[in-house]
């Protein structure tokens, strides 16, 4: 009896199989088909034929998301981004759930300059799914430039909690707070993201966060580091600038070794900036100011460093005649 009944149930299944084949659409068949064949097309690099399939299939059905994807895709290849955004929209229109389609819609715009276009269609992507992290990043960086920086720093939260592996995430995090001026912040993500990769631009905004603090013996620290990694004459210039901040704050101290020490390690970051670029004028001015600092401080009696600061703010002011403290610097001790 159950042999006969398990007969029967095949029986009618099979006979439901070849019914709703046989009433298949020859146009559903069809459009696959020519999908596929683009496919094809595409895996032996023919993107112009692969186009032009897509374009019969969309004429027999204009709804078909793969096909205004596929033309997307090509059009982005061939870097014409309105006419990818042009495809891409359509697949959004079609299908309103798509993610692919919004960020890639998204991803057009923004290379066409429409930004507040582009955020909200970023938005509508992260509303299908909140856990992509590069769109969370694409739209921090958004907010960030249009100076929304609570916003900003809401995605690159996210961004962060989605891959806490990734040093770009935390490096863009601490920019986002070092901006709000959540400094603590910002250099507690500076350092998460150096686990991962020292970049010269992580390094820069580092330094720069604690410049804004005036923590100066911190901003030297990271600038020797950015020296040593990218030996560049603003770099040397700046990591001058800071120990002569440091000599300075041993002055008001009245620590005079010390402060004899941070401004010889200035007058050297400031001479190796005019190796690099000798018409450097914070690192000619700097000299200048270093060598006079040390000449008072050795009693007026090492007529070298005079010279040389004398020398150092000439030069300058042959550069740049519009420093009116330099030139009452220059005649005051000429």
């Amino acid at each position: 009896m159950n042999r006969s009944t398990n007969v029967i149930r095949f029986s009618m299944a099979l006979g439901m199989t070849l019914f709703l084949s046989a009433c298949r659409s020859p146009a559903v068949e069809d459009q696959s088909h020519l999908l596929h064949e683009a496919q094809l097309m595409l895996r032996g690099n023919m993107p112009s034929s692969a186009l032009a399939t897509y374009g019969v299939a969309l004429d027999k059905d204009p709804s078909l998301v793969d096909a205004h994807m596929g033309m997307g895709a090509i059009y982005r290849n061939w870097e014409n981004p309105k006419l990818a955004q042009a495809a891409y929209r359509r697949a959004t229109l079609y299908s309103p759930n798509s993610f692919d389609a919004h960020y890639w819609y998204g991803r057009m715009t923004q290379k066409l300059g429409d930004l507040t276009k582009t955020l909200k269609i970023y938005l509508r992507a992260l509303e299908i799914d909140p856990n992509h992290a590069q769109t969370h990043r694409l739209v921090a960086n958004l907010y960030y430039d249009k100076q929304d920086i609570f916003h900003a720093i809401d995605h690159a939260k996210r961004v962060t909690d989605l891959t806490p592996k990734d040093a770009a995430a935390w490096h863009l995090l601490g920019v986002c707070y070092a901006q709000s001026g959540r400094y603590q912040e910002a250099i507690h993500a500076y350092n998460i993201s150096a686990r991962g990769n020292i970049s010269e631009k992580l390094l820069v905004d580092w330094f720069t966060t604690y410049a804004k603090q005036e923590k100066h013996s911190q901003a030297v620290s990271v600038l020797n580091e950015l020296c040593k990694r990218y030996p560049k004459a603003h770099y040397y210039q700046r990591t001058g600038f800071h120990y002569y901040e440091l000599a300075r704050e041993q002055v008001a101290l009245k620590h005079v070794q010390k402060a004899n020490d941070f401004f010889e390690k200035a007058l050297e970051r400031f001479k190796k900036t005019l190796t690099l670029d000798k018409e450097n004028i914070k690192g000619l001015n700097g000299v200048g100011y270093a060598s006079m600092n040390l000449y008072y401080a050795t009693g007026q009696i090492d007529q070298v460093l005079k010279r040389q600061a004398l020398d150092a703010w000439r030069m300058s002011l042959d550069i740049k005649k519009d420093q009116p403290k330099i030139q009452k610097m220059y005649r005051a001790f000429r």
